[in-house]
């Protein structure tokens, strides 16, 4: 016996089911994709650490969760860097390394505190139960425009990763186009990565 009957398609228009879009779901779905170019960014970033093809960079990236991009892109920083890869003139690396990654946590926070929430209309009610403080109930406003700025920094943190290897010399020139991004030394394109995407059908 089948007790439910779900279907993925239903057939209907955005329009029929919806009517017109609503601010504060497009400002959540901006957050989401945003949210979606960070982790990508991160990915590419790690796969030209590696020095390997974008293949065997979606191998070792595809299945990590965010907090493995960054430790994994933050270990391989660092043993290159204690090798002395990113010796640049006039830049401390190091430091500017460790302030990116904060921001990509802080980006993540954000991500997590809005995603992470229930709501009623555009209030923000996240209920917790930790040993700390026990039950906490923490009700915050949050409309479509505080939707936009959380989702305008993890897009400005996302572009500050792919110029990253700008600045480790990875990279003398960077370009960005119709989604894809590559990288060159000189002349000479080293990566491409955003390219031929393949659609089930």
């Amino acid at each position: 016996m089948k007790f439910y009957d779900h279907r993925i398609e239903s057939g209907d228009s955005f329009s029929d089911r919806i009517g017109p879009p609503n601010e504060f779901d497009a400002g959540m779905g901006r957050v989401v994709e945003s949210f979606s170019f960070l982790e990508g960014s991160l990915r590419n970033l790690i796969t030209l650490l590696l020095d390997v093809s974008n293949e065997i960079g979606m191998i070792i990236t595809a299945e990590l969760s965010y907090k493995g991009l960054i430790h994994l892109a933050s270990s391989l920083f660092k043993y290159k860097n204690a090798r002395g890869d990113f010796c640049v003139e006039g830049e401390d690396c190091a430091e500017r390394f460790k302030e990116l990654m904060s921001l990509c946590s802080q980006a993540e926070e954000l991500r997590n505190r809005i995603v992470h929430s229930s709501y009623i209309g555009s209030f923000r009610v996240k209920t917790t139960a930790k040993a700390k403080a026990g039950l906490k109930t923490v009700v915050e406003n949050i409309d479509a425009n505080k939707l936009l700025d959380i989702a305008d920094f993890i897009v400005a943190v996302g572009m500050d990763v792919e110029e990253l290897p700008g600045h480790l010399n990875l990279a003398t020139s960077i370009s960005a186009q119709g989604g894809e991004v590559r990288y060159y030394n000189g002349d000479e394109c080293i990566a491409v990565f955003g390219q031929n995407f393949e659609t089930d059908t």
